[in-house]
């Protein structure tokens, strides 16, 4: 077990029958902030939060190989609570069958991760409740998305537009024209701009049977 003990990343050894932490490395010390005797004196349900039932469920999967990859939230000697992935698998410690685990500590991706997402939905509310006319085009300048006023003001509904040109979707020639100088520079600099375009009518044609 000396390359145990030498590896930098986390890394615990545990007992599968019991859960119990039969060895850890210093890199594990460091982060849990135990020292090695307090450690080995833990059962793996002291450090994962999960409820002793799906601790053994995963212990097996691991031990059995059908699963070496676990994601868990592990709490530290400080009491705080750390994201981690696991690595998990069989190895043979002073004889007997023991599980090594490998830990990563992935909370600042989690975090980020959160705050994206968390981001990305304020960001699609305001689009979505705007009055301005919001839209997104590829590089052929075929609609990717329109916001409901963009709909709102031509009297169509906002799938209409995906994958059409505004020529395609009938708009004034004059509009055409210089939206489309817009975004081909827009596309060739990479860089944002600010125009105006005085949209003087619009026509909205509805048939009813």
């Amino acid at each position: 077990m000396d390359f145990f003990k030498a590896i930098k990343t986390v890394a615990l050894l545990i007992d599968p029958d019991d859960g119990n932490i039969l060895d850890a490395n210093d890199a594990a010390l460091r982060f849990y902030g135990y020292t090695l005797q307090e450690i080995r004196s833990l059962n793996i349900a002291d450090i994962n939060t999960l409820s002793q039932t799906a601790i053994t469920a995963e212990m097996q999967r691991a031990k059995e190989g059908s699963c070496d990859c676990f994601f868990f939230r592990h709490r530290l000697a400080n009491g705080e609570i750390r994201n981690v992935e696991v690595w998990s698998g069989p190895a043979e410690y002073h004889g007997k069958l023991a599980l090594y685990s490998i830990i990563h500590d992935i909370t600042a991706r989690i975090t980020a991760e959160t705050m994206l997402c968390e981001s990305e939905e304020r960001y699609r509310a305001l689009v979505e409740n705007s009055d301005d006319v919001i839209s997104r085009f590829d590089r052929q300048l075929r609609y990717l998305y329109v916001n409901p006023a963009g709909a709102r003001l031509t009297g169509k509904q906002p799938q209409e537009f995906i994958g059409k040109t505004q020529r395609e979707m009938g708009f004034p020639s004059d509009l055409c024209d210089f939206s489309e100088a817009v975004m081909h520079e827009a596309f060739a600099t990479g860089q944002s701009s600010r125009h105006e375009f005085n949209l003087t009518y619009m026509v909205t044609i509805q048939h009813r049977s």
